[in-house]
């Protein structure tokens, strides 16, 4: 088995300047970018109308997709017709429910609530000494 020397790696060779003069000219340059699209800016602002407007012409000739329905169901009420002695029956059961309401409403804590809650004692209807 023989054993070959390998040959140390070359060192890297410059650029040439011609290579160098192209990658400075591939730069980018907003300047004449910025000059090229004012030298057609009224092409770009005629061809963005054109575009919208076909696109709104498109838009409006189409027919729409959607649909909705609704039903809407009316029945008659049947009458429903009591005996005599089931509405005497509830009025005598409801009397007590009903008194107790009217003292509830009599009462001088919920008249109090109520003064408070729409801030009656500030109007003059509601408080004669305002009046004068």
């Amino acid at each position: 088995m023989t054993v070959k020397p390998v040959p140390a790696p070359a060192a890297p060779e410059p650029w040439p300047a011609e290579a160098h003069e192209e990658r400075a000219e591939e730069t980018f340059d907003l300047l004449e970018y910025w000059r090229t699209v004012t030298k057609r800016k009224w092409s770009i602002i005629g061809l963005t109308l054109a575009i919208t407007l076909i696109a709104a012409l498109v838009v409006f000739a189409i027919k729409p997709t959607f649909r909705s329905t609704t039903t809407v169901l009316i029945e008659a009420q049947k009458n429903k017709v009591v005996g005599i002695e089931e509405v005497y029956s509830s009025i005598s059961a409801n009397r007590e429910y009903f008194q107790t309401q009217a003292e509830i409403l009599k009462s001088h804590e919920l008249a109090g609530k109520v003064v408070r809650k729409l801030k009656l004692a500030k109007h003059p209807e509601f408080d004669p000494r305002q009046a004068e």
